[in-house]
């Protein structure tokens, strides 16, 4: 940056009715010689801010909101007694009538609970892993469908964040300018099932990184000394299928003390599963977990 500004309060005539500040940034044009820049970010959990009553040492993402509901089944619904259900349950083996005569009827299960004995190889295979973590004290409720808010806390994992980006740029001559931007991140901030207990059944449990790119290329060439004309290529790719190209070019034209611009942008936005990417940055591959695991 060659130049920063702030301006506060009453503001110079050349910026209008406005009782704002504004903030003045004039770059640095190229040289005759290649030159850039670099910048490296990283951020984890533990960087993150607080909210001003949390203790030290606990970090949470963002703000309260991410605390979340979460169902899980009592003792006695993995048990099979369902007696705190409204809606009755019926056996489906007791099934009698036909639809056609209109007398399709069923027994209810008495007291809504259902024999073990009934249970299916594949729940009892289910439940023998203990996957559901016992509700917390006095929370949740029984409704006529099953229990809702058995588990209350945060639905954010840890936060992980890298970012690398380069600038190069350079006059070639007195009429010719261009400059070169790249970044790429990788991120995660997987989120929590706190109602499963068995890591097999986590949906979670594999970090899913989320990996964004961008490059620009813009070139300045004056075409007379009263004639500009600007030029803007640009792509943007983050993992999930998303594409999108932008071109963009403007002329601006100087009579007397004023100028006058004008110019018009391409943009190519793609988001569909399977799309064609002619100008991705690389080889489309279909977005991998990490680690990748395995369980039967």
């Amino acid at each position: 940056m060659a130049e920063i500004k702030v301006l506060t309060s009453a503001m110079p005539a050349e910026h209008g009715h406005a009782t704002a500040g504004a903030l003045i940034v004039v770059r640095k044009s190229g040289t005759n010689t290649l030159h850039g820049q670099g910048g490296y970010l990283f951020k984890s959990t533990s960087m993150m801010h607080r909210r001003f009553f949390q203790l030290a040492g606990s970090h949470h993402i963002d703000s309260s909101s991410n605390s979340s509901s979460y169902s899980t089944p009592t003792t006695d619904m993995l048990a099979g007694n369902f007696g705190a259900f409204t809606n009755q349950i019926y056996d489906p083996a007791s099934t009698s009538g036909t639809f056609a005569a209109g007398n399709l009827s069923r027994v209810p299960f008495a007291g809504n609970i259902i024999p073990q004995s009934r249970f299916s190889t594949m729940w009892k295979t289910i439940a023998g892993n203990n996957p559901f973590k016992a509700p917390q004290a006095g929370a949740g409720s029984i409704t006529n469908t099953g229990p809702g808010g058995g588990i209350v806390q945060s639905g954010t994992g840890q936060y992980f964040n890298i970012t690398n980006q380069f600038r190069v740029d350079q006059n070639f001559s007195n009429k010719l300018r261009a400059s070169l931007s790249y970044s790429t991140g990788d991120q995660h901030q997987p989120q929590t099932n706190a109602n499963i207990t068995y890591a097999p059944y986590n949906q979670f449990q594999t970090l899913q990184y989320t990996v964004q790119q961008h490059a620009a290329l813009s070139v300045t060439y004056t075409l007379s000394p009263t004639l500009i004309s600007e030029t803007r290529m640009g792509i943007y790719r983050r993992t999930g299928n998303y594409n999108t190209r932008q071109f963009n070019q403007d002329f601006t034209k100087i009579t007397g003390t004023h100028a006058f611009k004008f110019g018009f942008p391409l943009l190519d936005n793609r988001a569909a599963i399977g799309a064609p990417k002619p100008y991705s940055l690389r080889p489309h591959t279909p977005h991998t977990q990490y680690p990748p695991r395995r369980h039967r």
